[in-house]
């Protein structure tokens, strides 16, 4: 119930359910109005205020996730990035993850376009600067042995396609004593997203041809 003006207003919101009220039906709702009637100008200013105080309520109850603090990386994957040398590729990819505001959860798509040189085998995302191979820290897809310790990722489509999933902290992998210090590497889940925001981590696609990597990207906003 919302009183402005001495004018008591009763709110009820359906979200996602039947038809959105016209502007006109919640003043009428708003007066109380019957059939052929009409109003003074003082009648009109205060259901116009109601009428405010209604759209302000629906703006601060009725759009959960308004305040979502989730952030996006993106990265290009090409065959120039990949270390210590440049791979030769008409293949291409993207990888756009989305990390959830409390840092717990990264949604991820995985797109990647052929021709590549032979069957992908593994992608993942890896933690270290532009031009540095550095740790594998969490898969997106494997057509090999799984990974120890972490639950089972997808398959990759081995001539290119597009997947996409999410990663928590089961899916870690975690790095060497050496390559956390080295900057290379993560020692938690939270320390591989803090490595993924500040750009200090890249997606490498991998193939039967070019095991170390084909396509990679860095990850950056």
């Amino acid at each position: 119930m919302i009183t402005t003006a001495g004018l008591e207003t009763a709110i009820f919101t359906h979200l996602g359910k039947g038809r959105a009220m016209h502007p006109r039906d919640i003043l009428a709702m708003a007066r109380g109005d019957r059939p052929g009637q009409r109003h003074g100008p003082r009648t009109v200013i205060l259901s116009l205020l109601a009428l405010g105080a209604i759209a302000g309520a629906l703006i601060v109850f009725g759009c959960p996730g308004s305040n979502d603090d989730s952030v996006i990386r993106r990265a290009n994957l090409v065959g120039s990035q990949e270390t210590p040398q440049p791979v030769t590729t008409a293949a291409t990819g993207t990888i756009t993850l989305t990390i959830s505001s409390d840092r717990t959860r990264i949604d991820y798509q995985l797109v990647t376009a052929p021709p590549f040189t032979s069957n992908v085998i593994l992608a993942h995302i890896h933690i270290g600067p532009a031009g540095v191979t550095g740790s594998v820290v969490l898969f997106f897809c494997t057509n090999q042995a799984p990974p120890a310790g972490v639950p089972r990722p997808q398959a990759c489509p081995t001539a290119g396609g597009t997947i996409a999933g999410f990663l928590t902290a089961d899916d870690f992998i975690p790095s060497a004593a050496s390559a956390v210090a080295a900057g290379t590497g993560a020692s938690t889940f939270a320390d591989a997203v803090a490595n993924i925001l500040r750009g200090n981590a890249y997606a490498n696609v991998h193939t039967v041809t070019n095991p170390g990597g084909e396509i990679r990207g860095q990850l950056t906003p």
